[in-house]
């Protein structure tokens, strides 16, 4: 089964989010879709940090605390654009 979209963490030890992001968007990579929907959720607040997250590619970004209802309309919409597209 394929995925339908990508929750990464926008840090970790080994290759952040942002840096996931980058290489999922590089159409020199070995992923085999670029287009999958990329939807961060993250603890910073400032349009600048989530600016970043769009900036490296990112479909969008949510702040945590995640609103359960608004997470699942935001999934939706992403992967219907995909489907429709």
């Amino acid at each position: 089964m394929r995925e339908s979209f990508l929750n990464p963490r926008v840090t970790v030890d080994s290759m952040n989010g942002l840096e996931a992001t980058r290489v999922i968007r590089n159409p020199d990579s070995d992923i085999p879709d670029h287009h999958i929907p990329i939807i961060a959720l993250t603890g910073r607040a400032l349009i600048s940090e989530q600016q970043e997250c769009l900036d490296a590619g990112m479909n969008d970004c949510m702040v945590k605390p995640i609103i359960s209802e608004i997470l699942t309309k935001t999934i939706a919409r992403h992967v219907l654009q995909r489907v429709s597209v």
